[in-house]
């Protein structure tokens, strides 16, 4: 299959999927509370999957231009690597906690992107991690403290 057939499947099958998604977050049950707030549960998924099927569909009806594009297996690797870490943060958020799970997430993407200031990773990431610790706390969302729950109190 050439790239821009190949291109345009994936994009129908991200389309289907976003609009799912979409059609899904009706589901998310909404609190009393904030039923009169312009922000609740259904938020996030409802803009999520709006963008994510427009991006798609953009990318379907995209003109070619007969341009091929060779896949270099570094990238290949490095886009494993990515869902892998996605894996690791997936299974490790319940036991490690938000903070530290998404640190280790960041600077590991942030390592497989090609940083290597190890000072660096481990600022940003540490950083980026309190830092939305920090607004979800002041949004009064409740984080997964995992294993470290008894110094929540």
């Amino acid at each position: 299959m050439p790239f821009r057939q190949l291109d345009r499947a994936v994009a129908l099958a991200v389309f289907a999927f976003a609009a799912a998604y979409f059609l899904l977050a009706f589901q998310i049950r909404v609190p009393p509370s904030s039923d009169d707030s312009p922000l609740s549960a259904r938020s996030f998924p409802f803009a999520l999957g709006a963008v994510a099927m427009v991006l798609s569909a953009l990318v379907a009806l995209k003109p070619s231009h007969g341009d091929v594009i060779a896949f270099e297996r570094k990238a290949w690797l490095r886009s494993l690597g990515l869902l892998a870490l996605m894996g690791f943060y997936a299974l490790a958020v319940t036991r490690l906690g938000f903070v530290i799970t998404t640190a280790l997430f960041l600077a590991g993407g942030f390592r497989l992107l090609g940083e290597r200031r190890p000072l660096v990773l481990a600022l940003v990431a540490a950083g980026t991690a309190v830092g939305f610790w920090f607004l979800f706390r002041q949004l009064d969302v409740e984080l997964d403290w995992g294993w470290f729950e008894d110094l929540k109190r």
